[in-house]
């Protein structure tokens, strides 16, 4: 059935066109009045007149993933590359009463890389952000006075770090998650705040796309993947047994689609399933009611309906969103018999009585501003504060949250003592201090800062997981494997606390016990080459020699061979955050790569590093070394740095001070590094600097000051 839609494409700003050559549609929503429709993509949000399709304001954001109305209409979220951020809107009486005022954008969160989908919970004040650098899933209190540098409660997504999608239940109880090239979608319950199930349809290709939602009615969990013999469907899954129900094939194939879009009462679902056709069906049975037929094969893909389920929005492969009015199409069908089977809608005459007059104006103040320009503003203004009442205690959390964001340790810890002095009890501030201590190198005053954590909330998870690191980094496996047995308590199959407690648990010579917890780690990653060595060696310590050399051999079969693969993920466990970081797996990585890539200086640095993070700084420096002399003058910072904290480790005091020297002189004769290498090689002088002062008294206050 062929059905007349409008096209979103145009984006008038004032009296200027703008052209939209480089912008995609990738989100939409209603307002709760449905007068405006915000559509999300490359250049930004852009709202729209519903009725009409006329193009009202484009709000500055950068790449946008998601946008949401807030119920009361007071607000819009936009979440994209440069951060979640909350746009007020409120009238604007003084260009008449059809007019409204939108902005200046408040930051709610930074993101961290691609992972920009976020989603209402039920409460409407609090956002599930995908944290995918992390891994895991962010619960952002919207209602914080500061949730920009407030802790936000995380939720484990073993080992998902490609999320596409998220999703809450209508009752608040489950929020799942979909990914790109992943196994299965992952589903979280909320009120026990852990990992209830990874759900895989039978006949699912390996590392396929997975796009979820649920239903309004909360019975339904939907997602969209794709079959081992190529074929795109909709499952269907019962909400709470998470059995497989009703299926909707594709009629096309391609990327997977978005889940359908669901009418508000929860009657009606919309799905993409033809090149050129939205299939409209009934929510409950899956039952096809009517097609609406784009007359072009722009692959629609619907994404939104208005509140009161007579308008859908689309999107479209043409850079544009298509906008259909369901009321209008079913009163020019109905005189000819060919409505569809459903609760018909109220009159356009009825309708007209009660919907409220086109917003004809729309004021844009402000718009989102590059993450590292915004920091230089804001800190601008901090440092301005701050200079005329120095015991600004708003200012102080706001500054050291910015200097944590710069890596600019030293400050942030300055700034964070003078807070905790003036509030001992502010958990943020104990957190973020916890964090910038670890960054440093200083793991004793970390593990202080997260004890004192854990001594007011002693069922705060994040707090045991990170003392519970530190505790293995500072030898003390009898705290490590207590805070880990605290978060399984809860979280029974957590891989990373298992994996964790039984390196505790072998330290302790306690290897029965960590033969159980490698047992379980291996059933949820069985092609894991450093689980099944470990277990190897577990093994054999106890006597069973024929395991052990069942596990070496499946060890030696799943083990990469490609050198680059291997000194990448040695790379990122050895120097990522702390949460990532896994040393022992980084070591036996990079010595893999090194043998694959015998006197390569990009190995050699790497295991160096990784060496020097296991705490083996002896063979540390004999590894970095050997990597400054095949490196040949090219990238010397990048072992001198380490080198230099290695030998202060040893108490070799003039070695590191001489290493850190000829570090910075090499930085400042190569002025034109890559823009990850500065990066990288800021935070390797601001830890080396902190492992020296912490050394030496006489170590100078300001390392970085110009002689």
């Amino acid at each position: 059935m062929a059905a007349e839609c409008r096209t979103l494409r145009s984006a008038t700003l004032g009296n200027r066109t703008l052209a939209r050559d480089a912008t995609d549609v990738r989100c939409a929503d209603f307002s709760p009045d449905g007068r405006l429709v915000a559509t999300g993509g490359r250049g930004g949000v852009q709202l729209w007149d519903a009725e009409s399709g006329r193009d009202l304001a484009q709000l500055k954001s950068g790449l946008c993933e998601t946008v949401l109305f807030h119920p009361d209409g007071q607000s819009l979220i936009s979440s994209g590359s440069w951060g979640l951020y909350r746009w007020p809107i409120r009238t604007d009486p003084k260009r008449g009463p059809d007019a409204i005022c939108i902005g200046p954008p408040d930051l709610l969160r930074e993101t961290t890389d691609a992972g920009l989908a976020a989603t209402w919970l039920p409460d409407h004040r609090t956002l599930a952000l995908v944290d995918n650098a992390n891994g895991r899933v962010l619960l952002v209190d919207s209602s914080h006075p500061h949730p920009a540098w407030s802790r936000a409660t995380a939720l484990d997504s073993a080992g998902n770090r490609r999320m596409t999608s998220v999703a809450a239940s209508p009752d608040g109880r489950w929020l799942a998650a979909g990914g790109w090239k992943e196994a299965g979608v992952r589903v979280w319950d909320l009120r026990r705040r852990r990992l209830e199930r990874i759900l895989i349809p039978k006949d699912a290709l390996e590392g396929t796309v997975f796009f979820i939602g649920f239903d309004p009615d909360g019975r339904w969990l939907i997602s969209n993947t794709e079959t081992a013999a190529g074929r795109r469907y909709y499952q269907f899954w019962r909400v709470g047994t998470w059995e497989p129900a009703l299926r909707i094939d594709h009629e096309r194939n391609g990327i997977a689609q978005p889940p359908p879009a669901f009418s508000g009462d929860g009657r009606l679902m919309a799905l993409g399933i033809a090149p050129d056709q939205v299939l409209l069906a009934d929510a409950a049975t899956g039952r096809e009611l009517a097609r609406l037929t784009t007359l072009q094969p722009v692959n629609p893909e619907p994404i939104a309906f208005s509140l009161d389920g007579t308008k859908l929005v689309a999107k479209a492969n043409r850079k544009t969103a298509l906008s259909w009015d369901l009321r209008r199409i079913r009163e020019e069908l109905r005189p000819v018999g060919l409505d569809w089977d459903a609760p018909p809608y109220s009159s356009e005459r009825e309708n007209s009585r009660t919907k409220p007059s086109p917003i004809q104006s729309v004021r844009v103040i402000g718009e989102v501003i590059e993450p590292l320009a915004r920091r230089a503003a804001e800190l601008a203004e901090m440092n301005r504060r701050l200079a005329t009442r120095p015991d600004d205690a708003e200012a102080l959390s706001h500054r050291a949250w910015l200097f944590t964001r710069q890596k600019n340790w030293p400050e942030a810890i300055r700034d964070l003592e003078q807070l905790l002095r003036l509030r001992p009890g502010d958990a943020d501030a104990s957190w973020l201090i916890g964090e910038a201590y670890q960054a440093t190198g200083n793991l004793a005053s970390a593990l202080a800062a997260f004890s004192r954590l854990i001594e007011r909330a002693p069922e705060d998870r994040d707090a045991r997981f990170q003392r519970g690191l530190l505790a293995l980094s500072l030898a003390r496996p009898a705290l490590a494997a207590d805070d880990f047995s605290h978060i399984l308590a809860v979280e029974p199959d957590l891989g990373r606390a298992l994996y964790r407690r039984a390196l505790a648990l072998i330290w302790l010579g306690r290897s029965r016990e960590a033969l159980a917890d490698l047992d379980a780690v291996i059933r949820n990653y069985p092609e894991d080459y450093v689980l099944y060595d470990l277990r190897g060696s577990v093994h054999e310590s106890l006597g069973d020699h024929e395991q052990a050399r069942a596990d070496q051999q499946k060890a030696s079969s799943f083990m990469p061979n490609d050198p680059t693969v291997l000194n990448e993920r040695a790379w990122i466990l050895a120097n990522g955050p702390i949460t990532r970081r896994d040393v022992e797996r980084a070591v036996a990585m990079a010595q893999r790569a090194v043998a694959l890539a015998p006197g390569q200086q990009l190995t050699l640095n790497t295991l160096g590093v990784a060496l020097y993070r296991a705490g083996q700084y002896a063979e540390a420096i004999s590894v970095l070394e050997r990597s400054l002399a095949a490196g040949k003058g090219e990238f010397d910072a990048f072992d001198l740095f380490f080198l230099a904290m290695a030998h202060q480790k040893l108490g070799e005091a003039p070695q590191a001070r001489d290493c850190f020297r000829r570090a910075m002189q090499w930085w400042g004769e190569h002025k034109n590094l890559p823009a990850q290498y500065v990066r990288e090689l800021t935070g390797f002088r601001a830890e080396a600097a902190a492992v020296l002062a912490n050394g030496r008294a006489e170590w100078p206050a300001d390392v970085f000051a110009p002689k």
